[in-house]
């Protein structure tokens, strides 16, 4: 399976720092176990030193690319949208500026629901609070989709 990681990085500063860093070494820290690529969006404007420094600080992400998005509409979604028309990927784990990790594998077990019951929609995270749904700070699905 050709699989990707694809997160969602807002140029706005502040929290989204915060949020970035913590993602990368909480990445770094619980390895994903399984490999793949990993896309950065820089959603919002072009993408900015210090956002390439705390992303490529601790060195951790295999096949590291960048894809820059100049506006925000959609927020994530929309960043997800638009980066999805260049990934040629069976699968990708979209991941928005709050997810981080606290256990190996957790790509892995992804990847292994994927091959288990076939290609569909895949989330790490559910609420019931408006309406059933899969959030969006980390999915699993085709680009297609």
């Amino acid at each position: 399976m050709k699989l990707t990681v694809v997160y969602n990085y807002p140029v706005f500063g502040g929290e989204h720092d915060d949020y970035a860093l913590r993602f990368a070494l909480t990445y770094a820290a619980f390895h994903p176990q399984i490999s793949h690529d990993t896309i950065i969006i820089s959603n919002g404007g072009s993408v900015k030193p210090k956002m390439r420094n705390i992303i490529e600080c601790v060195g951790a992400f295999p096949n590291l690319s960048w894809i820059e998005r100049m506006s925000n509409e959609g927020q994530d979604i929309g960043g997800y949208q638009y980066a999805s028309m260049f990934l040629d990927y069976d699968a990708v784990f979209y991941l928005g500026g709050p997810a981080h990790f606290k256990r190996s594998g957790w790509l892995k077990r992804m990847a292994e629901a994927w091959e288990k019951h076939g290609p569909g929609m895949y989330g790490s995270m559910a609420s019931y609070l408006q309406r059933p749904h899969l959030q969006t700070t980390g999915f699993l699905t085709s680009p297609e989709f």
